[in-house]
């Protein structure tokens, strides 16, 4: 994993990619100097968004592949949950509170910041002269039967809130749980977790943590526990298709490059963890499937738009230059460099995110293996009342990685 350069056009992907690697391989300090990086210029290009006509931010000659990556929503609040976890390592807790609340907000200012740029795409469209010609492309029996083709499995994805993320609201529950210091906090627990079960219906242990916190806020003291996060598989990636689009110029058609959402299925189901004899199993939390899938899905009609009056335009422009041959040759170049489908995405993310709690052992031993089938793995869980075992699997055959957080 190559270490992002700054200002390129890729700096901020590439900065999510090896500041998970560096974090994932215990080098904090060095992780998280990338990550507050690239947390900075999303920073920045979310005040842009805010702050700069929306308008101004979209481009209908250039592929979106080769304009800065901007960063979807998932990719600033997922973040955030990781520079969470890694203050928690540090044992730095009011750090750990400032990423959540900023999380938090994240969330919450992605929905205007979303709607303002949907806003601004169908504005640019309007304006955009090849617009009925665009409209008719999209139209067209074939080009919709392909993209029905391509796109229709998002239909089927698990449905959350707008860009609500299952694992930051949890782990949000989890801190608030451990280090509240009034009733609010303890509030904020409480409902972090009932939101949690509701987006998680049939997992057990978000539920186990929802009763607890409610005796909490009883009086009833939570007992020592160790909460298993477990990262599974890796998520949706972006693939480019290429689908042919009418010209309307005699019976001319011409390839449009489209991102296409591809899942992969080569990930452990679950885990099996026992403790003092007893055989628990994770459980469903989060699908980053969906999480991605979802925002995908929203920015998807601008994307077929633009995709298909970018490539009709440069489409125009190539039949024009074919009159004048000299200039065959550069439009030929700029038409190749420009219709590249945009396939960058956050590719070390999970598929899925899963739980577990278990009453911490007396002799804080746990075992934990891959519930259909692999060597298990020992662990004696570090003193704490709470614990956390971040476990992550990158696919079905690689090792378990186990990273242990006190968490009080």
């Amino acid at each position: 994993m190559a270490k992002p350069k700054a200002l390129k056009k890729d700096f901020i992907v590439d900065g999510l990619e090896y500041g998970t690697v560096l974090l994932s391989k215990g080098s904090i300090a060095e992780g998280m100097k990338v990550m507050d990086k690239v947390d900075d210029q999303l920073s920045r290009y979310e005040l842009q968004a805010k702050t700069q006509a929306a308008k101004e931010l979209v481009s209908i000659m250039s592929s979106e592949a080769n304009t800065p990556y901007r960063g979807y929503a998932y990719d600033g609040i997922m973040l955030n949950g990781y520079k969470a976890l890694a203050f928690l390592r540090l044992s730095n807790v009011d750090n750990c509170r400032v990423e959540l609340n900023r999380a938090v907000k994240r969330q919450t200012d992605a929905v205007e910041i979303s709607r303002q740029r949907i806003e601004a795409v169908k504005k640019k469209m309007e304006e955009a002269k090849d617009k009925e010609r665009a409209e008719k492309a999209a139209r067209d029996p074939k080009v919709q039967g392909q993209l029905e083709k391509e796109y229709s499995f998002l239909d089927t994805l698990k449905v959350y809130g707008d860009y609500e993320n299952p694992f930051v609201v949890y782990l949000d529950g989890l801190f608030f749980m451990a280090h509240s210091v009034g009733p609010a906090d303890m509030e904020r627990a409480r409902k972090s977790f009932e939101r949690a079960s509701q987006f998680a219906a049939d997992n057990p242990y978000v539920k186990q943590d929802l009763a607890a916190m409610e005796a909490a806020a009883s009086g009833t003291p939570i007992p020592p526990t160790t909460f298993v996060i477990f990262e599974s598989g890796s998520a949706i990636s972006l693939k480019e298709r290429k689908i042919l689009i009418p010209t309307f110029v005699g019976s001319g058609a011409v390839p449009a490059a489209f991102p296409v959402p591809s899942r992969s299925d080569d990930y452990v189901r679950s885990l099996s963890i026992t403790a003092a004899d007893k055989v628990e199993k994770t459980q469903l939390l989060a699908s980053m499937d969906s999480v991605i899938g979802l925002e995908f899905k929203k920015e998807l009609p601008g994307i077929i738009r633009r995709t298909i009056m970018s490539t009709l335009a440069k489409a125009g422009i190539d039949f024009g230059a074919s009159q004048v041959p000299y200039l065959n040759i550069l439009s030929g170049a700029f038409i190749h460099g420009s219709t590249r489908a945009d396939c960058r995405s956050w590719y070390t993310l999970p598929k899925e995110i899963q739980v577990c709690r278990v009453p911490t052992p007396e002799d804080r031993k746990l075992q934990i293996a891959p519930a259909d089938g692999g060597a298990p793995i020992m662990v004696q869980v570090e003193p704490g009342h709470f614990n956390i075992l971040h476990v992550r699997s990158v696919t079905s055959k690689a090792p378990l990685t186990i990273t242990q957080i006190t968490l009080k």
